[in-house]
């Protein structure tokens, strides 16, 4: 019960005892009017709230990171009378993320509407709901204060803005030399051809340029392309650090976005380059995804647009699991938010098993450890590559100042 309404009854009820104890025509008068009044409250501010009418939407429904969205949200008042307060709660964005809700008040003269018109910065990656959640209502004497939850109405249709990651496009990447069998080496870094000539074949759209045999195109005056042969192709493995996170705020929301952000430009590269590539997840379940071309691209990135990090395994354990299927020769690329000594113990098994290794560590740099720093400087030490990537920072950038 608001203030208003307790004093509102108080000069009522005084009204009606003053009528009675005087008999007095004027107090009964008095008496009715406070009484049309509440009732005139009561009955507006109910029927607002049970046929509250409004419309929401938000465009583009789905959109890059770095983009803008625009979400409206239009309460229209088609009754006779005059919507005195509406509060409206409603999500964007950043609601997901911290838990606060946005907040708009108005006031709508009969037969109008009020439109809310809130332009997002989409920077981070992820599904999103959006629009409106709860809203208070009050009359036009402030008698009466309503607050019903709008989702739990049947009506009430849940509005989504699904933000993708953008595509890095990395003029280079120090892959590492990698050991085939039969004492053959690829130096991908350098060349990125990987073994003899097998056979040469027409010209497919989507080939890179680098593959076509030029001196037997000029003579035959068509397109020819070289096939190398495939046993010699270095097998790429990529392990992404999926684990959950508890009490998550925003800075775990951005690392997360950077690892997939680098996992997103480190497989758009291997592919464009004609590299093969695993990608093996563990989430909910274990997943694994093998790509061989830039065909494969679009595939491999609606899986890691909506990749959520929900495993229950930390990196080091996934790399204990996984150990047994990595063969000698094989290139592991791994994306991490967690150095710790044990991971260092794995990398270092593994590496000493003949596995090129290439981590890509993703980190808040306004909480830098000490721990961290000396594994770094330690995996160096031992010969693994190791790129600190931070939230703040783009991996190309940080590329091309490597």
């Amino acid at each position: 019960m608001t203030k208003a309404l307790k004093g509102f009854l108080s000069v009522t009820f005084i009204l009606l005892l003053g009528g009675l104890y005087t008999g007095e025509q004027i107090f009964f008068i008095g008496f009715g009017v406070c009484v049309s009044i509440l009732f005139y409250s009561l009955i507006t501010a109910l029927w607002v709230m049970l046929d509250f009418n409004y419309t929401q939407s938000i465009s583009p429904t789905q959109v890059t990171k770095g983009s803008k969205a625009v979400l409206q949200m239009e309460i229209h008042n088609d009754k006779l009378f005059i919507f005195p307060f509406i509060k409206i709660h409603y999500q964007t964005l950043e609601s997901k993320i911290t838990g606060s809700l946005k907040a708009s008040a108005c006031s709508i003269l009969p037969l109008q509407q009020h439109i809310i018109r809130e332009e997002i910065l989409c920077n981070i990656r992820g599904r999103f709901p959006l629009g409106i959640t709860k809203v208070e209502i009050s009359d036009l004497f402030n008698l009466f204060n309503f607050t019903f939850d709008l989702t739990t109405k049947s009506y009430y249709r849940p509005l989504y803005l699904d933000v993708w990651p953008r595509i890095l496009h990395l003029d280079n990447l120090p892959i590492p030399q990698i050991e085939h069998e039969g004492n053959l080496n690829a130096n991908m870094m350098t060349t990125q051809e990987f073994s003899h000539i097998s056979d040469i074949r027409e010209y497919h759209f989507g080939d890179p340029l680098k593959k076509i045999h030029w001196k037997l195109s000029s003579k035959l005056q068509e397109l020819l392309v070289k096939n190398y042969e495939t046993d010699t192709q270095p097998k790429i493995l990529l392990f992404i650090e999926t684990s959950f996170s508890k009490n998550k705020d925003i800075i775990s929301y951005q690392i997360e976005d950077q690892i997939i952000e680098c996992a997103t430009a480190i497989i758009y590269y291997l592919l464009s380059n004609w590299i093969s590539v695993e990608l093996i997840i563990y989430s909910t379940t274990r997943q694994e995804l093998s790509a061989r071309n830039p065909q494969d691209f679009d595939r491999i990135y609606d899986f890691l647009a909506q990749l959520t990090f929900s495993s229950s395994f930390s990196i080091t354990d996934v790399l204990r699991m996984e150990y047994h299927t990595l063969n000698s020769g094989t290139g592991v690329f791994l994306i991490a938010k967690n150095l710790s000594p044990q991971l260092f113990n794995t990398l270092f098994l593994i590496k000493d098993s003949n596995i090129s290794i290439l981590l890509f560590y993703i980190r808040n740099p306004h909480n830098q450890k000490k721990e961290e720093q000396q594994i770094i400087r330690e995996l160096e030490d031992k010969g693994i590559n190791t790129i600190v990537v931070d939230i703040d920072k783009r991996l190309d950038k940080i590329l091309e100042v490597l």
